[in-house]
């Protein structure tokens, strides 16, 4: 379970990782960037809806589940993906920055990053803190940006200094780290389990010692 956890995350991380480098060739296509957030929310929530819809996983919501967000992960990065999608819409019609006219390959790069970059990572960062934690995930994702600055690197020609790779080197020791420590063994749970238990036992045990410290009460 825990290697699937660190596989889980470390896809994640990756693929969040990726982002700039689909952006970089999204705009390159003439897309602006509020056109991109739109059309990234907006395929993100069809994925997200196409996935949860048919299995069930849509109800009618309380309105302490609105006011708490207690729902799943899933469902709750699917709202959120329905409601980004309309506020970047509304802000491209009032600044007229949403404009659908870039080249045809941009539709390929703002899936990539809705697809890879949004439902895949955050779903599989969903597994690892289930599996690993939500301590240990999130340490493990800190490598996202290691991703975002060696992918931009080498895909896109540009520069590391040493500061940039020893402040690389500083993330990957902590995240190895992070995944290494063993966790922590609290025992007072168990004692605090155990101590109802005993409770019970001598309070189930009480009226018998009551009976025979008393026998002419009968």
């Amino acid at each position: 379970m825990v290697r699937r956890g660190v596989v889980a995350t470390l896809i994640s991380a990756t693929a969040f990782g990726l982002m700039p480098v689909f952006a970089f060739y999204a705009y390159d296509t003439g897309m602006s960037v509020t056109t991109l957030l739109m059309l990234r929310f907006a395929i993100a929530a069809a994925v997200f809806l196409a996935w949860l819809g048919p299995r069930g996983k849509f109800g009618r919501l309380t309105g302490r589940q609105w006011a708490m967000l207690a729902l799943s992960p899933m469902i709750t990065s699917a709202y959120l993906s329905v409601f980004a999608t309309g506020s970047f819409v509304l802000l491209g019609l009032v600044t007229g920055d949403l404009d659908l006219g870039f080249a045809a390959v941009g539709w390929g790069w703002a899936a990539a990053v809705a697809i890879v970059s949004t439902v895949l990572a955050i779903s599989l960062f969903f597994v690892g803190a289930t599996t690993l934690g939500p301590v240990r995930a999130s340490i493990l994702s800190m490598l996202e940006p290691v991703v975002a600055v060696v992918a931009t690197w080498l895909l896109l020609g540009g520069t590391l200094s040493a500061l940039q790779l020893v402040g690389g080197a500083v993330v990957l020791a902590g995240a190895v780290w992070g995944i290494l420590a063993a966790p922590v063994r609290d025992a007072a749970p168990a004692e605090k389990k155990a101590t109802p238990a005993a409770s019970s036992g001598a309070a189930g045990s009480s009226p018998d010692v009551r009976h025979n410290a008393h026998p002419s009460a009968e």
